[in-house]
């Protein structure tokens, strides 16, 4: 078992008070006193990245923590709506704010005063997500009047909201191998020059495939048919028009995916090679680069730099034949 961190992106309020402001700018998602008579909807959307998680992974629990404080450790039910249309979180107010749709939860929410987390189990919205649009639009808090202070930070702080999910890998079949990027430094970028590999971490695998922690290389150990498919999450790229990534073996490029720059974004590629038998004892050897053509000759042309957060790339390997 192990766990990830999605941050929570496109995060704002609204308020029925100030129903023509717009709140995008502050560290603040929430700051309520305990008469205070109005009505809050927090707007947020989770990373598509979870689509390619849950893919590979069995969840054991998923909760939403925001960094803040409460006055109460119990608060009130406090429910959760997808949203009906998308809005755009610089602009979006209490009068443009969308339309809920369907109630996904009506939990208790609960003050962590040891990590100063106000945390929701959402467990059971997370096993409703099976589709690109049911995270297409995001999703809406909201919170009433309460008997209770309330005070709840937003992304534009060091601690960000975040979706913490408990997760064991799925075992495939009997030759499979599903790698992470793992990135240790939450809130920051992993940089990856043109021409470099992929720095991926093993999460899962079986005897016949095995992946090299210092070079990110894939070892295919035995002949037949298999497919390789990845995904990554990319938060820009430095003077390029297209992020390309290139599945390469002995420097020979085998399959390549590529897709306009849109900062911030996410992609995926899908390959299917054949590994042939040549009687000289040796692994087949693959991995995944940084092959997107740099516009001048700068150093940092061509750069990609992966989305700031814990698990922001993967490669999946199924031998199916």
């Amino acid at each position: 078992m192990y766990s990830i961190y999605l941050p929570l992106t496109c995060d704002t309020s609204v308020c029925s008070l100030y129903p023509n402001a717009n709140f995008s700018k502050y560290n603040n998602l929430i700051a309520m006193s305990d008469d205070c008579d109005d009505i809050r909807k927090i707007l947020f959307k989770i990373p598509k990245t979870l689509l390619h998680i849950l893919d590979n992974n069995e969840i054991i629990s998923a909760k939403l923590s925001f960094n803040g404080t409460a006055s109460n450790p119990w608060l009130n039910q406090t429910k959760i709506f997808l949203n009906n249309s998308d809005y755009n979180y610089n602009k979006v107010t209490w009068n443009t704010c969308p339309d809920k749709g369907s109630l996904l939860s009506n939990n208790y929410w609960n003050f962590n005063p040891y990590d100063n987390c106000v945390e929701c189990d959402v467990s059971n919205i997370i096993s409703k997500i099976t589709t690109p649009e049911s995270l297409e639009f995001g999703f809406q808090i909201i919170i009433k009047s309460m008997n209770s202070w309330l005070k709840l930070s937003s992304s534009r702080t060091i601690c960000q909201p975040s979706l913490i999910l408990k997760l064991n890998p799925r075992n495939l079949c009997s030759n499979y191998l599903l790698a992470y990027v793992n990135n240790t430094s939450i809130n920051q970028s992993i940089s990856i020059p043109t021409g470099k590999v992929i720095p991926f971490n093993v999460v899962n695998t079986s005897k016949s495939l095995e992946l090299n922690n210092q070079t990110s290389e894939i070892s295919i150990k035995q002949p037949g048919c298999y497919t390789i498919d990845w995904w990554l999450d990319y938060s820009g790229g430095i003077a390029m028009d297209r992020i390309t990534l290139s599945l390469k073996s002995s420097n020979s490029i085998i399959y390549s995916s590529s897709c306009p720059v849109n900062s911030p974004g996410s992609f995926s590629g899908h390959a299917i090679i054949n590994v042939i038998s040549d009687e000289s004892d040796k692994n087949y050897n693959i991995a995944l680069y940084n092959t997107s053509a740099p516009l001048n000759h700068e150093d940092d042309a061509g750069k990609l730099y992966l989305s700031p957060i814990s698990m922001p790339a993967s490669i999946r390997v199924i031998k199916i034949e």
